[in-house]
């Protein structure tokens, strides 16, 4: 009696062991992993992209520039450079947040361009499976939030940055997610 299983021709044995190979490699495959940034604003956790993000630094002060719209905190000073700088507690709606412009500077890269993003304190950047990414339907709260992660206990809103800065920038070059 034959097991059907057998395998009686070099053809079989190929395809067998392709197959074997594929199925190891997806075994083992490592996560696919997306790098953020998750920071605080007010007692709220956010996570963002941190492909764009070029440096963090402590806020000195902030210039205020008469006739800007109200999330625009005014002008930093970052290693001898101007930059704009944007009260994410202001553009995000964030209630009870305290003055970002206290806090740190998230410097971001879009193109050509630098801004400051103004938080109250920096958790870490991390490293993220794609997979614990989860999709949402978010609030008119979280207009730009369009997903969450798990971190650690809790599930925070990801911030898609592209749609929250579009409308003070003029963006032609997509950012990296």
């Amino acid at each position: 009696m034959q097991d059907s299983r057998s395998i009686h021709d070099p053809d079989q044995l190929e395809a067998y062991l392709r197959q074997r190979e594929t199925s190891d490699k997806a075994e083992y495959a490592e996560p696919l992993l997306v790098r953020l940034a998750v920071c605080r604003i007010g007692e709220q956790l956010y996570a963002m992209p941190a492909d764009g993000l070029k440096q963090v630094c402590k806020v000195e002060s902030v210039a205020y520039v008469p006739g800007c719209p109200s999330v625009i905190a005014g002008l930093i000073q970052v290693g001898g450079e101007i930059l704009g700088a944007v009260d994410l507690a202001k553009l995000l709606s964030v209630e009870g947040a305290s003055d970002c412009r206290k806090g740190y500077a998230m410097i971001y890269e879009f193109g050509s361009e630098r801004i400051g993003l103004l938080v109250s304190a920096i958790e870490e950047v991390v490293e993220v499976p794609v997979d614990d990414i989860c999709e949402q339907d978010f609030d008119q709260h979280f207009a730009y939030a369009v997903s969450e992660i798990q971190y650690f206990d809790n599930k925070i809103p990801y911030i898609d940055l592209q749609r929250a800065l579009s409308s003070l920038l003029d963006l032609d070059e997509e950012m990296p997610v």
